[in-house]
């Protein structure tokens, strides 16, 4: 079997299609972290929320993920999702930050 290219298609707003990695972090807009050999850099947008977050790993391996919210009328409509994330090993913190929230707006609908 020969090894084949399968195309990955992200379902990113249209304005961040088109940006690299290293536009999108020095944008203005964009938030910027760098802690433990991780990168999160967050972009809001008038109708959705984008993150990318690169991991860096011991043995010089690396993973990214990419992910694109839309922005509820009401955050608590994500409860869902938000549940989702926290199953899949996920902090609040972490689910904030994705979802452009406070940790504290989290912890409050995951309390309830």
């Amino acid at each position: 079997m020969k090894n084949q290219s399968i195309p990955l298609t992200l379902n990113l707003p249209s304005n961040l299609e088109a940006m690299t990695i290293g536009e999108l972090a020095r944008s203005s807009d964009a938030e910027v972290h760098y802690k433990n050999g991780k990168l999160s850099v967050r972009r809001e947008l008038e109708d959705s929320v984008a993150t990318l977050e690169v991991s860096t790993y011991p043995s010089g391996g690396r993973s990214a993920k990419i992910s694109s919210a839309p922005k509820p009328e009401k955050k608590y409509e994500l409860l869902e999702d938000i549940k989702a994330m926290k199953k899949e090993g996920m902090s609040q913190k972490d689910i904030a930050f994705q979802l452009g929230m406070s940790p504290a707006y989290v912890s409050k609908l995951l309390s309830n």
